[in-house]
């Protein structure tokens, strides 16, 4: 009964969002539990709540509420990524050309990685994965450079959140080696996962920086390990950084991310 309770509210909750509009931008409590048929004293509650969490604001002048700053940094965020996605994909495309290679383009969720679009492998065996599907940061290339880019203290929250499961033989499980393996990533400026995800798998990635300097995402190619290392590591790192470089680049980045990386 109880988290059939919690979804009514949460319904209720996201109705009475949605009543926030260019021609309602303010809203009373008796106005929204009038227009929404709920009873003042619910209103009066998830309005309060999402104060609290600056979903909602409240106007000082007429005690009504509109929206929040929190709302405004969500959006960002998604127009962030879907700026991301868009600039990318040329990028994408002429890297999975050069290397013949999976492409992804991922962002961190919380401490998950989120594949938000790739490019396939035309070869016959390539990596398996899905556009919208998540793995865990510590294990992955991808993952390595975003978590790289944490502060100490963020560091510390990540390691107090989430342990380090073996998913392989090379899965770095320690959690002083994997601080190590940062900060050598911060200075080298890529990553690269050796079959730590998934034995016969080789991961290079890079970030990508935006134009307030910060990191924002990444960019990896993805493959066998045996053809990864055949086509030579010294000549793809490069290529994966470079990317990653022009697309930072047309986001607006000037390098000063990557100089402080190296701090």
């Amino acid at each position: 009964m109880k988290p059939q309770n919690g979804i009514l509210v949460l319904e209720k909750a996201l109705r009475l969002l949605s009543r926030f509009d260019s021609e309602h931008a303010e809203w009373g409590v008796t106005e929204l539990s009038r227009n929404l048929k709920i009873n003042k004293s619910t209103v009066s509650k998830i309005l309060s709540t999402f104060e609290s969490h600056h979903v909602l604001s409240k106007n000082p002048e007429n005690r009504k509420y509109r929206l929040g700053l929190r709302l405004f940094e969500l959006g960002s965020l998604v127009a962030e990524q879907m700026d991301l996605q868009k600039v990318a994909y040329p990028y994408m495309e002429d890297l999975n050309r050069k290397v013949k290679e999976t492409v992804h383009l991922v962002v961190m969720d919380g401490f998950e990685i989120v594949y938000i679009n790739k490019v396939e492998s035309s070869q016959s065996l390539r990596i398996v994965t899905r556009v919208g599907g998540r793995l865990p940061a510590y294990c992955t290339g991808v993952g390595k450079v975003l978590l790289s880019a944490l502060s100490p203290e963020e560091l510390e929250v990540f390691f107090k959140k989430n342990r380090l499961k073996p998913l392989t033989p090379n899965t770095i499980t320690d959690r002083e080696k994997l601080k190590k393996e940062l900060a050598q990533i911060r200075t080298q400026g890529y990553a690269l996962d050796n079959e730590e995800f998934s034995k016969g798998l080789m991961c290079i990635a890079a970030p990508i920086f935006n134009y307030s300097q910060k990191e924002i995402g990444a960019i990896s190619i993805s493959g066998p390990t045996h053809r990864i290392v055949e086509k030579n590591l010294k000549e793809l790192i490069p290529l994966v950084k470079d990317t990653a470089q022009r697309i930072s680049r047309q986001l607006g980045y000037n390098g000063q991310g990557e100089e402080r990386r190296r701090v």
